[in-house]
């Protein structure tokens, strides 16, 4: 049998390994900030898609509100930046911990449901959030966002930097 899996899948080594270095190599050889941009926005939707597919795979859960609880962090951490002047990585801390709260609230009632009602629901879940998160405006800034939220340094790197911050998030994405 592991004759069979190494001819059909080879080493799957190799190709992460190549990507790795793509990846490495790619700043180099990006002129443009948008396209720069965009390889980091792809890294940070990796990330949430790596925690959908883990959702859907292993619990085998069809869940639609991934965006909703993305959404939830961001702003909490933004908002206690921005209005409140606290550290951007307690911030994240917070955010992250407020929207472990909110999704265990909502998830125990939620994850009582089956398959296509499941999804609507997730899927309602994050209507709900975007209409709070915009009729919200003066805490949330509504539809134009949050401004004046600071850079984040890491260990000295300032990650308003976008090469610092392009290869933190595809860290954390490997």
């Amino acid at each position: 049998m592991e004759k069979v899996e190494a001819i059909l899948y080879g080493s799957r080594w190799k190709g992460f390994l190549g990507f790795i270095a793509l990846i490495c190599l790619l700043p180099f050889f990006i002129n443009s900030q948008y396209i720069f941009t965009l390889f980091i926005l792809i890294g940070i939707y990796c990330i949430v898609t790596i925690g959908l597919s883990l959702l859907i795979g292993y619990a085998g859960q069809i869940s639609i509100g991934h965006a909703a609880f993305f959404g939830i962090g961001a702003y909490v951490s933004g908002v206690l930046t921005a209005k409140h002047n606290l550290s951007p990585w307690l911030a994240m801390g917070i955010g992250m911990i407020a929207t472990f709260l909110i999704a265990y609230v909502i998830g125990m009632q939620v994850l009582k449901l089956k398959g296509h009602i499941l999804a609507l629901a997730t899927s309602a879940i994050n209507i709900i959030v975007y209409i709070l998160l915009v009729g919200l405006s003066d805490i949330t800034g509504g539809a134009s966002g949050l401004i004046g939220i600071p850079n984040l340094s890491l260990f000295g790197l300032e990650l308003g930097n976008q090469l610092h911050y392009y290869f933190l998030v595809w860290a954390f994405v490997f």
